[in-house]
């Protein structure tokens, strides 16, 4: 392989880290912002956002979202973060399948602290 390939792929690998590293910064920010996203998890070409449970006596199931219900980044409104990620996504994944690396951002029960898994 020639010197300028093995650049290449260094730098295309260091910005794919990056990017990886973006997506996880975002998902958390949205977590943390919106009133819905409760979980961001990413695999096999697919990233989502799921929705906190709702219960309620006088509930119409029509009107909330159920768990495990994925919000993709676009959906969660007035979420600036939640735009930024769909776009980051939207522009890069294709070339570089970023959705392809695993990723599960939960929140810890007790300690309140969201928690990133990347090797399952």
């Amino acid at each position: 392989m020639k010197p300028q390939e093995i650049a290449f792929e260094n730098a295309q690998t260091e910005f794919t880290n990056w990017l990886v590293s973006e997506v996880e910064r975002l998902a958390k920010v949205v977590i943390d912002t919106s009133p819905w996203a409760e979980s961001f998890c990413m695999a096999m070409g697919s990233a989502s956002f799921h929705c906190k449970w709702e219960e309620k006596d006088d509930v119409d199931p029509t009107d909330i979202w159920q768990r495990d219900e994925h919000l993709n980044p676009g959906e969660i409104v007035e979420n600036s973060y939640a735009t930024e990620l769909d776009d980051l996504l939207s522009k890069w994944d294709n070339q570089l399948c970023i959705t392809g690396i695993p990723m599960r951002i939960t929140r810890d029960n007790v300690t309140g602290k969201l928690i990133t898994v990347s090797n399952w």
